[in-house]
């Protein structure tokens, strides 16, 4: 095939035949001499307009041609990925418009074709104070920067963001008085920007790259971004919240985490259920309500089901500790303390739940 001189296919007709043969898709053959192009079937591809990313990739023939222009302008831009607008459509090179799309704010890629030349200085400015904040969400059509301008942009409530400038956040005059504001421990205030972190870790280990598990709370801004890998991207549905991250898949476990969310504890649950697990209470392991009001204590044995069933025939119980404490009064949640070994803790009535949680 005088095209792909490189190219060593078995039948050479077969190169650009108009159907993709993996035999031939690789580089020296062009991607089958353009056959397995990732947007051949594309309303887009070839339609007399210069469209970025995978579209005007070497594979893809500049567009079908379309993107000539730009490819003999700009030869060394990368279109290895997926390059698509503000709305979802194919990005246009050239057309007047800057999506901000961090591939192509570059000399590389001409600043879009041209398309963000005047937003050159801003977009610098931004990636200096900013790194990591993606601009295609942080810019707006006009190409004014969204963060810090009073409006709620609820895309931006992220770290790296900046939590959108403290914009969606009711208390934003307490952002930065050095206090902790417990008001303020939410998303919307940036978790009143870490002024409540009090841990023996360092506060500059926030948001280093490392998972800390006694960083994972909500004081701490959960460790900014440092457990997403290692623990939400890989257990999506399981609640990390309740319980230090230390305990999870340590070899023991632990009945919060023991749930097909959480992949039973990482496997350190063999069985669905494990001994704490009593019928019609809630187990929070390592917690109890301090100075709750106590009906009475069960010294006569160390048995959680007789402790239960002594609870059950007191209408005025709540619930019980590991210990044999029964209470009738039970703080909330956030007046909880840590308590006890993996398997000790409370036990609630679930009927109560939602009234203590």
């Amino acid at each position: 095939n005088l095209a792909y001189p490189g190219c060593k296919a078995l039948d050479p007709s077969l190169v650009g035949d108009g159907e993709c043969n993996e035999e031939n898709n690789n580089e020296q053959c062009g991607k089958d001499g353009g056959d397995c192009c990732e947007v051949r079937s594309s309303e887009f591809w070839g339609d007399s307009v210069c469209h970025g990313g995978f579209f005007n990739g070497w594979a893809c023939k500049n567009d079908n041609g379309d993107c000539v222009n730009f490819q003999g302008a700009y030869p060394e831009c990368n279109h290895k990925f997926n390059a698509t607008n503000r709305k979802g459509k194919p990005v246009i090179l050239g057309d007047n418009e800057c999506e901000f799309i961090p591939e192509y704010m570059n000399d590389e890629c001409g600043w879009e074709f041209g398309d963000c030349q005047s937003f050159k200085s801003e977009y610098k400015l931004f990636q200096e104070k900013y790194p990591g904040c993606d601009p295609r969400l942080a810019f707006n059509e006009t190409g004014s920067l969204k963060i810090d301008d009073d409006t709620c942009n609820p895309e931006l409530l992220s770290l790296e963001c900046e939590y959108d400038g403290y914009d969606c956040c009711s208390n934003k005059s307490l952002h930065g008085n050095n206090e902790c504001d417990e008001i303020n421990l939410n998303a919307e205030c940036g978790w009143d920007n870490l002024e409540c972190c009090f841990n023996p870790l360092p506060i500059e280990w926030v948001n280093d790259g490392f998972c800390d598990q006694d960083l994972y709370n909500k004081m701490c801004a959960w460790d900014g971004n440092d457990c997403t890998a290692d623990y939400v991207d890989q257990y999506p549905e399981c609640d990390f919240t309740l319980l230090n991250l230390y305990y999870f898949g340590n070899g023991q476990c632990d009945s919060i985490f023991n749930n097909t969310e959480c992949s039973y504890d990482k496997g350190d649950c063999d069985v669905i259920g494990i001994d704490n697990v009593v019928a019609n209470y809630t187990f929070y392991p390592f917690r109890d309500s301090y100075y709750s009001e106590t009906i009475m204590r069960v010294d006569w044995s160390d048995d959680i089901i007789i402790f239960a069933g002594a609870c059950d025939d007191d209408p005025t119980c709540k619930g019980f500790n590991s210990a044999g404490w029964l209470k009738d009064t039970i703080k909330s949640q956030s007046d909880w303390y840590e308590w006890g070994g993996a398997n000790e803790g409370l036990y609630m009535k679930t009927i109560y739940e939602d009234l203590y949680t």
